[in-house]
């Protein structure tokens, strides 16, 4: 009966593992470290992944960043142009970028030239209204125009 019980306590205490009688706790041990290892080989390649997935926003947010300033550029450009032909030589343009919290863009444009005292109502409107068309070709957003 002694022989009986001392070989369960033995049995508890040894796995057979490929053939071979091996302690429990070795085991358990073993299956840790490499539940550990995988474990560290996944956080590993995520890490990896997100980071190739954040340069390549980042790349694509510069390029955006670049197209505006081009954009907004050229747009300032004609609007000095137009300005002009429309008889208000060495008028002042000054185009203010807002980015509200949806990270859409709204500009202010703010006008400034002795001439646009004696503007009429009508003027005006045909300058907002071409200034806005040449705004919407550009599709930058929306825009306020000011005249001072």
């Amino acid at each position: 009966m002694k022989k009986r019980m001392a070989e369960c306590v033995l049995s508890a205490k040894k796995v057979l593992v490929a053939g071979k009688d091996t302690d429990r706790r070795s085991v358990l041990t073993g299956a840790a470290i490499r539940g550990g290892m995988l474990l560290a080989v996944f956080l590993l390649v995520f890490a990896g992944f997100s980071l190739v997935t954040f340069a390549k926003n980042a790349g694509k947010r510069q390029a955006e960043f670049e197209r505006r300033e081009t954009m907004e550029s050229c747009f300032i450009s004609e609007c000095r142009t137009y300005l002009k032909e429309a008889g208000f030589a060495y008028a002042g343009v000054n185009l203010t970028k807002v980015t509200n919290e949806k990270g859409v863009y709204e500009y202010n444009l703010l006008l400034c030239h002795e001439g646009f005292r004696n503007l009429d109502d009508d003027g005006e409107f045909l300058i907002r209204r071409d200034l806005e068309k040449m705004m919407k070709e550009k599709d930058l957003g929306k825009i306020t125009i000011c005249f001072n």
